[in-house]
């Protein structure tokens, strides 16, 4: 089937905002993730303000590239570097991105239920 002739009908615009990242400070693990999420529920905002309705985040934005934090023991208390389904450290990014109708990708150490490392 043809397309119409003219521009696309604003709602089937989608504007992407494809954000470059600098991980914040040398923290790494779990501990470091809440600081991280903070900064990303700050950037989805300022997209979806922009007008961005895609935010996209490099690969372990969330987590960071020091990959020895993910071999570390857990200790008590102290979370994991490995993100999980259900992680409740997740919920502020889920919040902005309902309140704001914004679809964002993030990069982050996923590990699955059985303990699998994607």
């Amino acid at each position: 089937m043809p397309r119409p002739a003219g521009p696309a009908p604003a709602s089937a615009t989608l504007l992407a905002a494809v954000v470059q990242y600098e991980a914040l400070g040398t923290g790494s693990g779990g501990a470091a993730v809440a600081r991280k999420v903070a900064a990303h529920v700050e950037l989805i905002e300022k997209a979806h303000a922009d007008g961005a309705r895609l935010v996209l985040f490099p690969e372990l934005s969330l987590t960071g590239y020091e990959l020895d934090s993910f071999d570390a023991p857990e200790h008590a208390g102290e979370p994991s570097a490995w993100l999980t389904d259900g992680d409740t450290r997740l919920q502020p990014l889920r919040d902005a991105c309902a309140d704001t109708g914004t679809t964002a990708v993030i990069g982050a150490g996923w590990r699955e239920a059985d303990g699998t490392p994607r």
